[in-house]
């Protein structure tokens, strides 16, 4: 239940921080940078969707709620340390930005990492949850992920402006 709400937190924070970001100039020694990884950011979940279709198709069987569920969270965690990233690059002069951005990474990267292997996340995240209810509101595992996307995609179009992500 903590990694659930730890990512609302962090797509929370990262809204909060691009909505300041939009406003702050960039750097202008990092803009081709942190405009090409931007650009990355935003077709990064298609083309890891793929990939996972062809993985669940073929090589991963068994456990299809678990491991896509899994694969969702812990991809909106890297897909946010990754941005946060980003957003340290970008804003260098703005400190407030600069140190939300700063822990907003610090509580991504370990969050990923603590919840990458599959039995760890059934223990911590997808059992205590998800199977108290009866199986149909399963499907509810894959929200926590669902809601990481959509809130990032939110502010990284809403908030894009002259900086350009």
């Amino acid at each position: 239940m903590a990694f659930i709400i730890i990512s609302v937190i962090v797509s929370v924070g990262f809204m909060v921080i691009s909505a300041k970001g939009s406003r702050i100039e960039t750097a202008q020694r990092m803009q081709t940078a942190t405009k090409w990884v931007g650009r990355m950011l935003l077709m990064a979940p298609a083309i890891a969707f793929v990939v996972f279709l062809v993985l669940f198709a073929t090589v991963l069987k068994g456990r299809l709620l678990e491991r896509s569920s899994h694969a969702l969270m812990v991809f909106g965690f890297w897909l946010y340390a990754t941005a946060f990233y980003n957003n340290i690059l970008k804003y260098l002069k703005s400190k407030p930005v600069l140190l939300a951005s700063l822990a907003g990474m610090l509580i991504c990267v370990p969050s990923a990492i603590i919840i990458t292997p599959l039995d760890r996340y059934c223990d911590v995240v997808h059992y205590p949850v998800w199977t108290a209810m009866h199986n149909p509101w399963q499907i509810l595992a894959y929200l926590p992920g669902v809601i990481m996307l959509v809130m990032f995609y939110i502010s990284a179009l809403k908030f894009s402006g002259k900086n350009g992500r």
